[in-house]
């Protein structure tokens, strides 16, 4: 199966909502292909930040030819409140994987993108396909289309 690799790094975020009624908000977020937990892949805690949490996390994920060219495989952006008492979700992002790829073989400055869920929060990424297509022999037990 011919594919291509796509690198995504995940910057920061900004004017999230303050999901905390008391404590520091502490911001993580987790990436996936069509939201599939067998692709889902964590951001670090960010203690510092904030509501404008700043990551430079790097994920890599192999990508069928094929889904690079469909309007609905997306790249899924979730940010969470790391709390004691459970985890709060704060909104969320969904990125077609070919709005990036016809946008260029990667990004050339920082594209942000308006988190779902909140007023004003926007999720600032950078993104890179390989240049070269991979021949990857797709696993009989997992039918999806992205491969970490």
């Amino acid at each position: 199966m011919e594919c291509r690799k796509l690198e995504i790094t995940l910057v920061s975020a900004n004017s999230l909502p303050d999901v905390r009624s008391l404590g520091q908000m502490k911001v993580y977020a987790k990436v996936s292909i069509k939201g599939e937990s067998k692709t889902s892949k964590r951001s670090p805690v960010d203690f510092e930040g904030e509501t404008n949490p700043r990551w430079n996390f790097r994920t890599e994920y192999t990508i069928s030819e094929s889904a690079v060219q469909q309007p609905d495989v997306k790249i899924s952006i979730r940010l969470y409140c790391k709390r004691t008492l459970g985890n709060r979700f704060i909104g969320d992002v969904s990125i077609p994987i070919k709005s990036l790829f016809d946008k260029g073989i990667k990004a050339d400055k920082i594209l942000s993108y308006r988190v779902a869920g909140t007023e004003n929060g926007v999720v600032n990424i950078l993104y890179r396909f390989g240049n070269e297509k991979v021949l990857v022999r797709k696993p009989s037990s997992w039918k999806n289309i992205a491969f970490e």
